[in-house]
């Protein structure tokens, strides 16, 4: 878990995996670590090695904030907080910090020992004395990390229906957690992700190292079982009540290849606990339980087959034999084993495939049983268990890697003769699998079932959109040719593609019967102008490319050349509030004035009803703008219901667009996302991190370019599903057209806008001015 543990040290001169250092700070955080999933989730406990694991992730991050140059002052902390913590990890920190601080040392505004830390951060590691508020402020970070660390890992256990909460439900549920996983690993090289199942292969690892391995694999591995059959299983079986012979179908024997793998996994732990530190550890016999013969039968006297007669003769079974002659031997080599011969026979067969599709296909079952067992079922079931499904027969063939690798690495020959005759007798099912997955490779995952399911297109794409963008700077001609290639690969994702809509659109909405020219906010519909803004902005929205974020070049001089639909987008959204924010303030009649803010707000309303979040926020930022803010009397004279709805939109941008991201995420496109956002979140990450990593020469921080792809992949996620409505051309081109201040600057558009909100409602009035 902590590979980078090595720089923390160079860069700190601390380190907390010594023994002498770790026995001063080992236990200080676990009795407030338990008063905290106390808070998080009352009803639930941790296991005393779950909570030493989240100590010692909270240990990495005191490391982290601690690097030299030391802090001395909440301001560096904070500096620190900003460049290190991955979005949004880092503004609730620092907001959760900054509140410890203001409620001062009396009152004890967090549960970590802030004293005691206090004192061992002055002594060991800043070697130094420093204000108590920093402690404090370093105290309500890693209060917030492990407080966000328990949390997610309570819920992950409750929906799994336990009790108690280990270090490995700790260690799957932040797996779940971009944000927290890019927070511990952000040094790690990619390799160290892709590569992690063929770490045991290495030749520094030692037999009880990849036994250990094995035995961590073999968990994740039954929580992934337990998935399949807890989750998948049982809810499908539950909502679509399908026969037992089509569940069978789908999901085969997966209960005995859970049974078989518990059975494995305590035989392995069993034989860890019993051996003795002085002694030499061997796993053999575990497997050699499971694969050796399990049945015999005898009848009359004339041969068998002799080399397995002979096998099993060599194993010390010779008392179950006579100098005799056998009419007919039968012998069931590896039947435990046996399970996965069947289960892929029945997930590679095309009856499997048919069952689920013609199951996918049944309208009331996709669209409404399976959404009714929670948010995201339903596109779970048809995308991420057909491959799920398959992880069992990749984890079968690694069982042979592993063995041969044990092996290897035994020190005992009589172990390496247990795992000989494992792989002898093992190897029929070897060869049976490896032939079934010869004629399906296309399906089976080369990796983990979730490293498979990645869309590798994105990936593709967001590995060359960086390089497109330094290749297009260079004059070069064969960088030029480079830059020329990816064009072609790329372009066919350019191209327009026909979208076949299974309803008809809804008609256009139209308000009152005047000349186009008098066409406004008042005389157009609010439902229309709302719809045809959503499109325009839509297609603004998808004409952006990575490479006009990556390297944030829209801040840059060439910005005209290198991002020209992301400018396209940001004055248009520019243009949008301040038709609003004019339209409010050229009101002078105060009837008038509330018709017009009513009206904006209903355009609002149906904005947020299409899921236009840009939109949405165009209008509160003309409300909260300081010469539309100011209009108390105005605002005093909505309506309830419309007052009501504008504060619930001003929520969407309030806590750092906390409330707007979790918005984000529960709808289903089309949508068009706030890109101001994603620019904020680029942004801090192009500056707040080295283009190369600090501890070694020439080295790219590909931590830094996963965070940007992370974004600029978000950012497709919502590009590829369009509206179903009707374009109406002439109010398409007004809004395209929208320049309310077409030949000012800033600051002359600010000083125009406040000046008539001064005219029309002057500081200190009592009563709207009559004109």
């Amino acid at each position: 878990m902590f590979p980078n543990q090595q720089v923390l040290q160079d860069n700190c001169g601390y380190d907390f995996d010594n023994g002498e250092n770790l026995a001063k700070w080992r236990g200080i955080f676990q009795s407030s670590l338990e008063k905290l999933l106390q808070q998080v989730h009352p009803t639930l406990e941790a296991q005393l090695d779950a909570l030493e694991y989240v100590e010692k992730l909270l240990f990495k991050v005191l490391s982290m904030l601690c690097l030299k140059p030391t802090p001395h002052s909440i301001q560096d902390v904070e500096e620190r907080i900003q460049k290190m913590f991955p979005n949004p990890i880092d503004r609730w920190a620092i907001k959760e910090a900054h509140s410890a601080v203001e409620k001062g040392k009396k009152k004890c505004p967090v549960t970590l020992p802030a004293e005691k830390v206090h004192s061992l951060l002055q002594k060991e590691i800043l070697m130094n004395k420093v204000d108590y508020q920093v402690s404090l402020y370093i105290m309500g970070v890693l209060e917030c990390i492990g407080a966000d660390i328990l949390n997610l890992s309570g819920s992950y256990v409750k929906n799994i229906r336990h009790i108690k909460i280990t270090v490995e439900d700790v260690e799957v549920a932040m797996w779940a957690d971009k944000a927290l996983m890019d927070l511990f690993h952000q040094d790690e090289d990619v390799s160290s992700v892709l590569l992690e199942d063929e770490h045991v292969t290495g030749s520094s690892l030692t037999y009880d190292e990849v036994v250990k391995n094995l035995i961590h694999e073999e968990k994740q591995y039954l929580r992934d079982l337990h998935m399949i059959i807890k989750v998948f299983r049982e809810q499908i079986a539950s909502l679509v009540n399908p026969s037992s012979k089509e569940l069978d179908l789908i999901f085969s024997n997966i209960e005995d290849i859970y049974e078989l793998t518990v059975t494995l996994l305590g035989s392995l732990e069993d034989t860890l606990e019993v051996t003795e530190q002085d002694q030499v550890l061997t796993v053999g016999s575990c497997f050699e339980e499971l694969a050796e013969v399990t049945s015999l039968s005898l009848v009359g006297a004339t041969g068998c087959k002799n080399n397995l007669m002979e096998l099993y003769i060599a194993k010390g079974k010779k008392k179950h034999f006579q100098n005799s002659t056998y009419v007919r031997c039968e012998l069931k080599i590896g039947a435990e084993f046996d399970v996965y011969e069947r289960y892929a026979r029945d997930v590679f067969s095309p009856n499997c495939r048919e069952i689920l599709n013609n199951l996918l296909s049944k309208r009331e079952v996709f669209q409404h049983k399976l959404q009714t067992a929670g948010h995201g079922f339903k596109e779970a079931v048809k995308y991420y268990m057909p491959k799920l499904l398959l992880g069992p027969v990749y984890h079968a063939l690694q069982y042979f890697d592993q063995m041969k690798i044990l092996h290897r690495l035994s020190p005992l020959e009589e172990d390496k003769e247990s795992l000989e005759q494992v792989e002898g007798l093992l190897r029929p099912l070897q060869v049976e699998l490896e032939k079934m997955v010869s004629s399906h490779s296309a399906n089976v995952p080369k990796r983990k079932p979730s490293q498979a399911v990645e869309p590798v297109a994105v990936y593709c794409s967001q590995a060359v959109e960086p390089v497109a963008v330094y290749c297009s700077q260079a004059e070069n001609s064969s960088h030029r040719c480079y830059t020329n290639v990816k064009g072609d690969i790329f372009s066919d994702r350019d191209e327009p593609k026909e979208i076949t809509f299974p309803y008809s659109p809804p008609p256009p909405e139209w308000h009152l019967n005047c000349p186009e020219d008098e066409w406004d906010l008042m005389t157009l519909h609010p439902i229309e102008i709302a719809r045809q803004l959503t499109l325009l902005e839509f297609d603004l929205y998808r004409a952006v490319k990575p490479s006009e974020l990556v390297g944030s070049v829209w801040t840059k001089k060439n910005k005209e050349k290198t991002s020209p639909n992301l400018l396209r987008m940001i004055h248009h959204t520019t243009h949008v509030t301040r038709w609003f924010e004019r339209s409010i303030v050229d009101a002078t009649n105060f009837e008038e004035r509330i018709a017009v803010v009513s009206r904006i707000i209903e355009i609002m309303i149906v904005l947020q009803e299409l899921n236009n979040f840009n939109g949405v926020l165009e209008a509160v930022a003309a409300m909260s703008s300081a010469s539309v803010h100011r209009l108390t009397l105005t605002f005093q004279a909505l309506p309830q219901k419309l007052e009501k709805a504008l504060e619930e939109a001003k929520e969407l941008s309030s806590d750092h667009f906390r409330k707007y991201q979790e918005k984000l995420r529960s709808i289903n496109p089309p949508c068009v996302p706030f890109f101001g956002m994603y620019l904020t979140n680029i942004l801090h990450i192009e500056e707040g991190n080295p283009d190369f990593l600090p501890r070694a020469e020439n080295l790219i921080n590909f931590a830094k370019r996963r965070k940007v792809a992370e974004i600029t992949g978000e950012i497709q996620q919502y590009q590829n599903q369009p509206y179903c409505l009707t374009l109406v051309p002439k109010i398409r081109h007004l809004l395209e057209n929208l320049n309310p201040f077409s030949d000012c600057n800033d600051t002359q558009i600010s000083n125009y806008l406040y000046e008539k909100s001064l005219e029309i409602e002057p500081r200190g009035c009592k009563q709207p001015n009559k004109f």
